[in-house]
């Protein structure tokens, strides 16, 4: 028992070194792992094969996928004719500092206004091989996004299942030891201590069930950290946070 406190000791030192606490600052849970266990499984996420399409890393392919057809229509659209057409249009205004005479006899400066009109047409001919090794480059490049894609749609799946098995089986466990193995092993503990009270069983008895409840405890919190733990993964595979 003395061996188990100063290594549960030393362990709360390591904990307040990575939160960068001071050895002698006063720590405590918010929560017992149980209620953490309890709320992270209160929910029950479900499984759909579409569901992992959600997922940011087949989100990422899927913009991969995207850009390659841009790319594609792109190379295509430069390998064919290509006719622009384009208009401008343009008003100046000249003069001189002479006056001159008009029609009236009145003086005017001289000045004159033009409007001038642009009309042009420029048709792009594709010679040689109309492009072709940009399109199938471009192609290529789009085909290798659409295997990406479906090589990360078929991991995320696959690893979705695993994490769905993992939080069956973790549950299936956590079920047992709530499901009466712990009020046994209490139980047992309480049998022997009354039993050595009264003379029936030795104190070596009583230190053997009192390991196997220690036992049982320890398993117990390790089942509650693997359902916990096991939970938040499935969430994460199929595309959640924690």
């Amino acid at each position: 028992m003395a061996r188990l406190r100063a290594e549960a000791a030393a362990r709360w030192a390591d904990l307040k070194q990575e939160a960068g606490l001071d050895p002698s600052t006063p720590l405590a849970f918010s929560e017992s792992l149980e209620d953490a266990v309890a709320a992270v499984r209160r929910a029950t996420p479900v499984f759909l094969p579409d569901v992992v399409e959600g997922r940011s890393d087949v989100a990422e392919a899927d913009v991969a996928i995207e850009v390659a057809v841009a790319k594609e229509d792109l190379a295509r659209r430069e390998g064919k004719l290509d006719l622009k057409l384009s208009a401008t249009y343009m008003r100046t205004a000249a003069g001189f500092p002479q006056m001159v005479m008009n029609e009236s006899g009145a003086s005017v400066p001289i000045q004159n206004r033009m409007n001038e009109y642009a009309i042009g047409a420029t048709l792009m001919l594709p010679w040689g091989n109309k492009n072709e090794g940009a399109v199938a480059a471009a192609t290529a490049e789009r085909k290798a996004a659409e295997f990406e894609r479906e090589a990360r749609l078929l991991a995320a799946r696959a690893e979705a299942a695993a994490a769905e098995s993992r939080d069956r089986e973790a549950g299936s466990a956590l079920a047992i030891y709530r499901g009466g193995l712990l009020d046994l092993s209490a139980k047992n503990l309480g049998v022997i201590r009354q039993s050595f009270q009264l003379g029936r069983v030795s104190r070596v008895e009583v230190l053997a069930e009192e390991r196997r409840n220690r036992d049982v405890q320890s398993a117990y919190v390790a089942a509650l950290l693997d359902a916990y733990e096991a939970r938040v993964i499935w969430t994460q595979a199929l595309g959640g946070s924690r």
